[in-house]
């Protein structure tokens, strides 16, 4: 009875760490998304945004990179974003938007309703 218990014990291991080790194997398949969040007041909703974003990533094991466009300078979103940056993932602060985004950037105003529905969560 103890064998048969331990038997099936060993296969719940042996199945989780086959499933570790595939992730592991499969993590540099993985697509990255960037979000590019212009933000006319950015230090209302933004560590609400950043928080989400945070467990969005580690929820779908997905790499998240957020660039910020303020409409104007703010040094407690440059504090936040260098706090954050630390924690989670990289957050950069442009003063202005860039004429070219990257490709993959997905590009969401915040003071606009329907761009909202571009966050993750």
């Amino acid at each position: 009875m103890i064998s048969l218990l331990l038997f099936v014990i060993g296969c719940y291991v042996l199945a989780a760490a086959a499933v570790h080790l595939y992730y592991r194997m499969c993590r540099h398949h993985q697509v990255e998304k960037h979000y590019v969040l212009l933000a006319e007041e950015p230090k209302d909703e933004m560590e609400w945004i950043i928080r989400s974003m945070q467990s969005f990533s580690r929820w779908m094991g997905i790499q998240v990179h957020v660039t910020i466009v303020p409409s104007y300078p703010s040094y407690e979103l440059s504090y936040m974003a260098e706090r954050w940056s630390s924690v989670c993932f990289p957050i950069h602060i442009e003063q202005q938007a860039e004429a070219e985004a990257p490709p993959h950037a997905i590009v969401v105003d915040l003071a606009k309703e329907q761009d909202l529905c571009k966050l993750p969560f």
